[in-house]
């Protein structure tokens, strides 16, 4: 299997925004910076989670994928579907794996992760609302597997997974006009979403009188609404797609914003750091 074949299904950028949910969350419920040689197979597990869950998705999407995005590894034929399912089932048993290595809490929240990720992609994907929510509650529960490297302060932090929850879940419900685009008034509605959790993290940020927060969620904002103002402008599938790639930027963006009301600026440099990267790969590998 080629290297460029591979880095498209498992979608390479987007893997570096699983690895800044799973950072975000340890650094949050550490205070600071982690060990890293229990970070590291936590972040692990996160790729592979991740991966096995696109590259299922593919193989879901095969048929139709034939019609509406050729271009993907699996119709163009740079990849055979019989290795794609070899690929994510190595993914999905390594990532499983790993967690047991590390921990009772770390294998519930990554068993956790790969049912929802088979419930979106089996079942519920079809499902405008459901299947928008399941995707957010996988990105939701890659935010607290970081959470797991401190079990005790674990059930403190877990309602900043709502975070994550809403905005993929309005990133989920945008994505479904990226083959022939949206209505204005939809698009509005979705945004919500977004508008819900920008106002959530202004609010949490000020009860804590960390206003230097609001630099990182200013970030965010900014990305989220320069994939916006082109969709509402024009909803047609090529904004649509713009919109879903900033949308998934921004979640690195999100756990920046987490971080630096919590912890500190400092440290959500880091993670912005890495969402450029991930902005950067997504110049040359597709997030969807």
């Amino acid at each position: 299997m080629k290297l460029l074949p591979l880095l498209k299904i498992t979608r390479a950028p987007n893997l570096i925004t699983a690895i800044t949910d799973v950072i975000a969350g340890a650094f949050i419920v550490s205070g600071g910076i982690p060990e890293i040689t229990v970070l590291m197979p936590l972040c692990l597990i996160s790729v592979c989670l991740y991966a096995a869950g696109v590259v299922q998705n593919d193989i879901v999407d095969a048929k139709s994928d034939a019609v509406e995005r050729p271009e993907r590894p699996l119709p163009s034929g740079a990849i055979n579907i019989i290795d794609a399912y070899y690929l994510s089932a190595v993914f999905f048993l390594s990532g499983l794996f790993l967690a047991k290595m590390i921990g009772t809490l770390t294998l519930l929240i990554s068993t956790l992760i790969v049912v929802s990720v088979f419930v979106y992609n089996c079942r519920a994907k079809n499902s405008r609302v459901f299947g928008s929510l399941i995707m957010g509650l996988c990105r939701a529960l890659n935010l607290s597997l970081g959470f797991t490297i401190n079990p005790i302060a674990f059930g403190i932090f877990i309602p900043l997974c709502l975070f994550p929850l809403f905005h993929i879940a309005g990133v989920t419900l945008v994505s479904r006009g990226e083959v022939d685009g949206l209505g204005r008034g939809e698009l509005m509605s979705i945004l919500t979403f977004h508008i819900c959790v920008l106002a959530g993290l202004v609010a949490t940020a000020s009860f804590d009188e960390n206003l230097i927060s609001l630099l990182a969620i200013g970030l965010y904002a900014g990305v989220m609404v320069g994939g916006a103002l082109p969709a509402m402008k024009d909803p047609i599938p090529g904004n649509i797609r713009l919109l879903v790639r900033n949308g998934i930027i921004a979640l690195s963006l999100l756990d920046a914003s987490l971080v630096a009301i919590f912890v500190g600026i400092e440290l959500a440099v880091i993670i912005i750091c890495l969402g450029l990267l991930s902005r950067v790969l997504a110049s040359y590998i597709e997030m969807t």
